[in-house]
């Protein structure tokens, strides 16, 4: 269990989920399952945040890029590169399955 202060001085304490969680390979792949899988994430942000997804799901999509940021910065890490990154693989993704924007 890891525990994370928030701004507002509360504590939160996230219970890591299952570690035998297949990896997504980086081309392909189910994108329901996937967005599954991002849908987790806000679900989670949503309720530390108090941003409800199925109401500001673009705002809440928008803080979680945000934060990853944040993190990649913590962790001496170029958001950048890794946004640009994702980018590439949702795009080979998309591709793959002819779907996307």
């Amino acid at each position: 269990m890891t525990t994370f202060e928030l701004p507002d001085g509360r504590t939160v304490n996230v219970i890591p989920g299952p570690a035998s969680t297949p990896r997504a390979e980086p081309e392909g792949g189910d994108p329901e399952r996937r967005a599954a899988w991002a849908l987790a994430a806000l679900d989670t942000l949503g309720d530390l945040t108090g941003i409800d997804p199925d109401v500001e799901l673009p705002e809440l999509i928008a803080e979680l890029i945000c934060d990853l940021a944040h993190l990649a910065d913590a962790h001496d890490l170029d958001p950048g590169e890794l946004i640009e990154d994702g980018v590439a693989r949702y795009t080979a993704s998309a591709l793959a399955l002819g779907a996307g924007r």
